[in-house]
């Protein structure tokens, strides 16, 4: 099984034109490892610093007064510190994912065989501000572990009073869902002919406007994308056609591992309320971003969606 495995990984790699024949590959040792768990970390730097930023002016009253006179007191300098501070990898174990000296922005070594077990770039951005707190001489784990707690926590309350945006590069709807996008009806009458018989056309817009975040409130996540869409629909009733256009805000968000939609489900019929309601969204890279392909979902993951493609 296995050696059929890597026969198809090496099939496709070459088929994607990854420039080494598997013979080179393997005579080279030009195998790479680990690459999405460097990533993982490099974006949980990133979050970090959004974290500390983002809690800039919290109260931390539910925080204990040590820890939040510390915090009050090093906020700006753990920020640099979170910027400065190289990650380094090695494929040694060591007890811990992360080591760090006791000193400001020294290195923080990551260990492959210890780090896999950090799942998110949540865990991620938690561990990399635990290290920071080292770089300020502080040499007790308890304390370093109350602090990225603290943070962390307070960061949390602050998303359920507003939805801060969190960019992510590796987010592909995220990265790729701003413009039109019209229904792709030869596709839909195969994969959703209830609705596609319903459906004469529809077309899809969207664009980013980070304010419209600050409309939904209480969910305690960030979102990818915030904006506003638009959905032009001519729907077929009887012998003839009935035009629709709706409009409301939206946030791209994170849900069970998915990317969901969130929006208005009343569409802005009741202004200052928002109704959440989701859908799954998945987008398709091509080789052109002509040719990408949009497929929305319903409220649950085993609906069947509906293709768009960018609008030409």
């Amino acid at each position: 099984m296995k050696t059929g495995l890597n026969r198809i990984g090496l099939a496709l790699g070459l088929a994607l034109g990854l420039g080494l024949s598997a013979t080179q590959a393997m005579a080279n040792g030009a195998w790479g490892g680990g690459d999405l768990l460097r990533r993982r970390f490099a974006d949980g730097r990133e979050y970090a610093i959004q974290i500390v930023q983002g809690v800039a002016q919290s109260p931390f009253q539910e925080t204990r007064a040590e820890l939040r006179d510390w915090i009050s007191a090093h906020h700006a300098e753990l920020v640099t510190d979170l910027a400065q501070s190289m990650q380094v990898w090695t494929e040694a174990s060591q007890g811990t994912c992360a080591r760090t000296q006791y000193r400001a922005a020294a290195p923080i070594v990551l260990s492959f065989q210890t780090c896999y077990r950090t799942s998110s770039t949540e865990d991620a951005a938690w561990l990399l501000i635990h290290e920071s707190v080292h770089h300020f001489n502080i040499v007790d784990e308890v304390f370093a572990d109350e602090i990225a707690g603290a943070i962390m926590k307070e960061w949390k309350a602050a998303m359920l009073k507003e939805m801060p945006i969190c960019k992510n590069q590796n987010n592909v709807v995220a990265n790729g869902l701003l413009g039109s996008w019209e229904a792709e009806m030869d596709l839909a009458m195969r994969m959703n002919p209830e609705a596609a018989a319903k459906i004469d056309y529809a077309e899809l817009s969207f664009v980013e406007d980070s304010s419209a975040a600050k409309l939904f409130t209480g969910m305690g996540q960030c979102a990818f994308l915030a904006g506003h869409l638009e959905l032009r629909m001519r729907l077929r009733e009887g012998e003839g056609f009935t035009t629709k256009i709706e409009r409301s805000p939206f946030v791209l968000v994170e849900h069970n591992g998915t990317t969901v939609l969130v929006f208005d489900e009343d569409l802005g019929a009741r202004p200052g309320r928002i109704d959440y309601h989701p859908s799954y969204l998945q987008l398709a890279r091509a080789n052109e971003a002509k040719d990408d392909l949009l497929f929305f979902g319903g409220d649950h993951g085993w609906e069947p969606h509906f293709p768009f493609r960018r609008k030409r």
